[in-house]
């Protein structure tokens, strides 16, 4: 039967937002996803962030869900200045911003296009000019700025050009291009992006892993080499929150609604490189960025041992102050302090282990609990069961 049938006749309600709570958190707040396999903790966020974004004034970190965080700034220019100087890296994963867009939920917002400096190298030096800057910034992405100094005489030294394009990352990066010249062979031209940070050498797709890549591989396109620094001289790294050049809101949104049909010009050259150098790189640049996930699991394997083993000592000891009661004709207070201090403390550790733990999942649901944790906390409430059998035995 129809849904709609079955609705009352007024089952629509308009209703309108709080203008001074929108104004607000349009111009105050960001959510930000961190594209990565392995979850990054809120803590880490906060630090990592402040050291980057180093805002004049201090920020919140709100968890929202696996990877995604909001981040409440004090004033508009901090906001500005976060915004417009993206991309940024957490942990080698991109962290992707997008404005708070008025009468959306956080689940609605989408994480697919992302900011970037691209380096174009490989040029003649007078191919360096805007025109080609903007051709070649269509063809990367949407809403393309070329940076000036290569064309005023400040940064002639540079010999390459460098666009500001929005980019989706769904797809895989760009290499580059050849480029007829009359009377002359052709010449291979680079792309470089700056602050890349983790991408598949298999398929191009930023924070995709190489291991669970579901693409077809693509021998000696991706690498390394398409990773850049950003410029070193002081008017290139000019932030553009200082700068003339402020996109708006819709930017994201209006790159969504439109696809690149340009990408099919871009070919690739034959690469002179073996293949096991490439996987041996490959396994190299992702064992170190993932080593972040990987340090993780083994500190929390430690932990779980290093406690097992604590709670087993207290345990014993318990059991020999406890037959020590037994046996004796009255009791020792001493030894009844003793077993005191040990239930504190066995107490104030199973507090802070359920911290994460699914135990108080129902008080904190959006903070993710974790297996070893979990396995922390149900190891410390057998012992504390094991505690409580022994007292009432002595």
């Amino acid at each position: 039967m129809d849904k709609a049938k079955l609705a009352p006749v007024h089952a629509a309600i308009d209703l309108e937002p709080d203008k001074e709570v929108t104004s607000r958190v349009v111009d105050t707040c960001l959510v930000g996803k961190i594209i990565l396999d392995w979850p990054v903790d809120k803590r880490d966020v906060k630090c990592i962030a402040s050291f980057q974004w180093k805002c004049k004034k201090d920020f919140s970190v709100s968890y929202v869900d696996r990877n995604t965080f909001m981040f409440s700034f004090q004033g508009k220019e901090d906001w500005r200045k976060v915004l417009l100087d993206a991309p940024w890296n957490i942990k080698g994963g991109l962290l992707i911003l997008s404005p708070f867009v008025s009468g959306k939920m956080l689940e609605e917002l989408q994480f697919s296009f992302s900011p970037f400096w691209v380096q174009v190298h490989g040029l003649p030096i007078d191919y360096l000019t805007k025109a080609n800057g903007h051709k070649l910034g269509q063809v990367l992405g949407k809403f393309p700025y070329v940076d000036g100094d290569a064309f005023d005489g400040r940064a002639l030294d540079r010999k390459f050009l460098r666009i500001r394009v929005i980019l989706d990352i769904t797809k895989p990066l760009l290499c580059g291009f050849w480029v007829r010249r009359r009377r002359l062979s052709d010449i291979w031209v680079e792309f470089k992006y700056e602050k890349l940070g983790i991408f598949c050498y298999k398929c191009g797709r930023i924070g995709n892993h190489y291991r669970s890549c579901q693409f077809p591989a693509k021998k000696g396109k991706f690498g390394p080499w398409l990773q850049a620094e950003p410029p070193s001289d002081s008017l290139a790294v000019a932030s553009l929150s200082s700068s003339s050049y402020v996109p708006g809101r819709a930017t994201v949104v209006a790159a969504a609604r439109d696809t690149n049909a340009c990408t099919t010009l871009i070919t690739v050259p034959s690469s002179s490189e073996p293949e096991e150098d490439i996987h041996q790189e490959m396994e190299s640049e992702h064992m170190y960025h993932g080593s972040y996930a990987d340090i993780s699991a083994r500190n929390l394997k430690q932990k779980l041992i290093v406690n097992s083993l604590d709670s087993l000592v207290m345990v014993a000891n318990c059991a020999m102050i406890s037959s020590r009661l037994a046996d004796a004709s009255a009791y020792d207070w001493r030894l009844l302090m003793v077993m005191a201090a040990y239930f504190t403390y066995l107490v104030l550790k199973l507090i802070r282990i359920t911290q994460r733990s699914w135990l108080l999942k129902a008080f904190n649901p959006r903070q993710p609990p974790n297996q070893e944790q979990n396995l922390m906390a149900l190891m410390e409430i057998l012992i504390l069961v094991v505690f409580f059998a022994m007292l009432k035995s002595s």
